[in-house]
C-alpha cells in the first residue's frame, strides 16, 4: 500500500504504518523508481533485538530515508499480485489456466509496465488435473 501513495492516479498522498525491514526496503526501492519518498525508523521489538541492535552500533532513534534503505542508481522493481490489491490484480484461475498480473519499475526511465500474462495449463507442462474449486 505505500507503493499506491506515489502513484500518480491514486488519491492517496501518505502513508503511515508499521512492518518489518524486507518490507521496508523493497518499498524504499519501488517508492525510488515513483521519485517518492520513505522514512523509517528501526524499532527493536525485544530486549535481544535491542542488546543486538546496541552491540552492533544501530542507532535506533535514527530516521533512514529513501536512499538509506536503497542506495542504487538504476533500480528495478517487479512483483506479480497473489491475491487482489490496490496496484495489481491477484491470480484469476481459468479452466484453461490462469491469469496473473504484474508491475515492473525502472528508476533510470521513470517506466511503470503493468503486464497481464496468461498462463495455459495442460499436460504437457504437468498440470491437467487442477482442482474445479480453483477456476470459475
Amino acid at each position: 500500500m505505500s507503493i499506491a501513495a506515489a502513484m500518480p492516479s491514486s488519491d492517496a498522498d501518505v502513508m503511515i504504518g508499521i512492518g518489518g525491514s524486507p518490507e521496508g526496503v523493497i518499498s524504499a526501492c519501488a517508492l525510488k523508481c515513483l521519485d517518492g519518498e520513505i522514512q523509517a525508523r528501526l524499532v527493536a521489538r525485544t530486549p535481544d533485538e535491542l542488546e543486538r541492535a546496541m552491540r552492533k552500533g544501530i542507532d535506533l532513534n535514527r530516521v533512514l530515508t529513501t536512499d538509506d534503505l536503497c542506495s542504487g542508481k538504476e533500480v528495478y522493481v517487479s512483483f506479480t499480485g497473489v491475491s487482489p490489491g490496490s496496484l495489481v490484480q491477484g491470480v484469476q484461475f481459468t479452466k484453461r489456466g490462469a491469469i496473473t498480473h504484474s508491475m515492473v519499475m525502472r528508476s533510470s526511465s521513470g517506466s511503470i509496465r503493468f503486464l497481464e500474462t496468461h498462463h495455459r495449463f495442460g499436460s504437457e507442462h504437468g498440470l491437467e488435473n487442477l482442482p474445479s474449486r480453483w477456476y470459475s
